[in-house]
């Protein structure tokens, strides 16, 4: 559409400007956006993030070199747990960051997760092996200096008792149903529909029918609980194929084992 008098180019930046009015005039601005970028070099994460003012995080899956554009709704602070997938019985709490100074000083940069990976020999086989220690976060400068490093050792954050469940649960049939794995509350009443799980603790396994071979299939699984006296209801929608164990998180699962 031409309007006499103005040219294209001055009518791009007008809209560009206009555009940019009503984001503003919404409430959008750029420092409400935290691109994540998962720089592990041989395993795609999952990075859960809970702002205070959220009952259950937020999960954000990663592959190598995978970025996310994860928007800032609340005002924080944020608490940042890693789990990846290669070691996914593990995970790394980088603890509660600002993420919108992070944003404003990453300015559209990625907020880059990195590992601390350690060489070792195995005395049996004297074979060199490597392994991470801990992963972070960096917030860079535009020319590279890092001015914040959100660091978080790996913790193994599942019991014995919970592996041992976790080895029944995934026993059981064959691959023609779907594991899930929840992190709850401890005191929460997991169902499905008008099914209620009879699992108890603050991890909870749920193994599916028979499903079908050449279709995903998806449950909304809702978890009810009490915080500081409140009833909180949260649902998450979990997509599987058979053969598949899924992870869903009502809750960070480093906490429980603090």
């Amino acid at each position: 559409m031409a309007i006499p008098g103005i040219s294209n180019g001055v009518l791009s930046r007008l809209l560009a400007v206009t555009v940019a009015a009503l984001c503003a005039s919404k409430g959008f601005a750029e420092d409400e956006v935290i691109k994540l970028k998962n720089g592990l070099a041989n395993t795609p994460v999952t990075v859960l993030i809970l702002a205070a003012q959220q009952n259950a995080p937020t999960e954000i899956h990663l592959l190598v070199d995978g970025e996310f554009d994860f928007p800032l709704k609340w005002d924080g602070p944020y608490s940042i747990q890693i789990v990846p997938d290669d070691l996914p019985d593990t995970g790394h709490d980088l603890k509660n960051r600002d993420l919108k100074k992070g944003a404003k000083e990453l300015k559209g940069m990625p907020y880059y997760l990195r590992g601390d990976v350690r060489f070792f020999v195995d005395l049996r086989t004297g074979q060199m092996l490597q392994a991470r220690v801990a992963a972070f976060f960096d917030v860079p400068t535009q020319k590279g200096f890092i001015v914040e490093r959100s660091v978080g050792p790996q913790v193994s954050y599942v019991s014995q008792e919970v592996l041992a469940k976790q080895a029944k649960a995934e026993n059981q049939p064959d691959d023609h149903s779907a594991a899930i794995k929840l992190f709850v509350p401890e005191d929460a009443k997991v169902s499905v529909g008008d099914w209620v799980c009879h699992d108890t603790g603050a991890v909870r396994f749920i193994r599916t029918p028979r499903l079908p071979a050449d279709k995903e299939s998806h449950y909304d699984i809702r978890c009810d609980w009490k915080k500081d006296g409140k009833s909180v209801t949260e649902t998450k929608k979990v997509s599987f194929r058979p053969g598949d164990l899924r992870r869903v998180y009502f809750r960070l699962p480093i906490d429980e084992c603090k």
